[in-house]
């Protein structure tokens, strides 16, 4: 079995008054609009998780149905996120200030489960995976 942990982190416009900052917390959060995943996703379970272990609530929720979404929508001023770290070179084509995201910092865990003796194909795509998330 390989693992690995992967954290939130917060996505904010450029022009943010939070992209100044090197480390944004949940509270913090709530000051803009938050754009969310659909409820009963994995991510909008730990961005919920977030918030309430913060004490915290966003004011104004958007919601959409994947990351590219979250990302344009936030890259257009329309507010702000939290997403795993996993994703962002999937969105890293639009315009976002990243920033760590804490108070509490959420993360989850990554596990890949296989045969004792896989073929080479998937022996390559362990390895990959254990790299990404080392």
């Amino acid at each position: 079995m390989s693992h690995g942990s992967d954290s939130l982190v917060a996505v904010v416009p450029p022009d943010s008054y939070l992209a100044v900052l090197d480390e944004v917390t949940w509270t913090e959060l709530t000051l803009e609009p938050f754009v969310a995943l659909q409820p009963g996703t994995g991510v909008r379970r730990l961005t919920d998780f977030g918030f309430a272990s913060a004490g915290a609530a966003p004011h104004a929720l958007v919601t959409a149905r994947g990351v590219a979404t979250v990302a344009g929508l936030v890259a257009a001023g329309i507010g702000v996120s939290a997403v795993p770290q996993a994703v962002l070179p999937l969105i890293g084509f639009q315009p976002l200030a990243v920033r760590a995201l804490a108070e509490p910092t959420v993360t989850r865990e990554i596990c890949l489960l296989g045969r004792d003796s896989p073929p080479p194909a998937a022996q390559a795509f362990r390895g990959a995976v254990a790299e990404a998330f080392a």
